[in-house]
């Protein structure tokens, strides 16, 4: 819907109304009928193109976070580059080693991990396809469904896993509270997401250097990379909620 305008406002309006009326009437020798109603619905017309130019606090917040979203591009493309490497190096030391059980699931999911980084570019397009349409990047009724399904699966898990899903728990929780409180706008998740894809990063780097030098047999050293690989899978699921 329209507002009302005030040609007054906008100078360029009433110019180009008044360099109308001035050909039609004095150069071109039109009847004033013809001039005149032209000449206002000219400047009413350039009125409105210039309102809407005008920017709003909504264009505004629109457009800063559509440039925090640029940066997001860029940091999901660095991921999904970190996450090929990673991917490469754990099928090349499963096609070479001769390994634990426990190994072999440990870079199963390390590979798991890695497919779903590589697909992290693909998601934030599709974020920013609908960004212009949504205020938040969460919804409300999916975080309750989640929520209930985290605290069913906690019920029946220990030691890592558990403790993954309190991470998740806790971190569902705090966005409902914010999204209670009115602040927990589009703008903040958008950092939110940032945040997450950047500890992500960290995370791959960490096992990738990790994996370079790890002796497989060593069950100490098999833990370290259990630990990582479950920080991933925490981190993962917390960016999943934005995306």
């Amino acid at each position: 819907m329209l507002k009302l305008v005030n040609p007054f406002s906008y100078p360029l309006a009433m110019t180009t109304g008044g360099v109308l009326l001035f050909v039609g009437t004095r150069l071109v020798a039109l009847p004033s009928l013809v001039v005149v109603p032209a000449a206002v619905g000219l400047t009413i017309a350039v009125s409105y193109w210039r309102q809407h130019q005008q920017p709003t606090p909504q264009k505004s917040q629109l457009r800063q976070v559509r440039s925090e979203l640029e940066g997001i591009r860029g940091e999901a493309s660095q991921l999904q580059h970190q996450a090929q490497l990673l991917l490469e190096q754990a099928n090349l030391i499963l096609r070479q080693e001769q390994l634990s059980p426990l190994s072999m699931e440990i870079l199963a999911a390390v590979r798991y991990g890695c497919d779903l980084a590589i697909v992290l570019p693909t998601k934030v397009e599709a974020l920013a396809l609908k960004l212009p349409q949504t205020r938040s990047l969460l919804d409300k009724d999916t975080l309750q469904q989640k929520l209930k399904k985290v605290r069913s699966e906690k019920l029946k898990a220990s030691g890592s896993a558990l403790q993954s899903l309190q991470r998740l728990e806790q971190s569902i929780q705090q966005n409902l509270n914010l999204m209670n409180a009115n602040q927990n706008d589009r703008q903040s998740q958008i950092h939110n997401l940032s945040a997450l894809i950047q500890d992500l990063a960290g995370v791959l780097q960490r096992l990738q250097n990790h994996l370079q030098t790890a002796n497989l047999a060593d069950v100490d050293q098999v833990d370290q990379l259990q630990i990582l690989v479950t920080e991933m899978n925490q981190l993962q699921q917390e960016t999943d909620l934005f995306i």
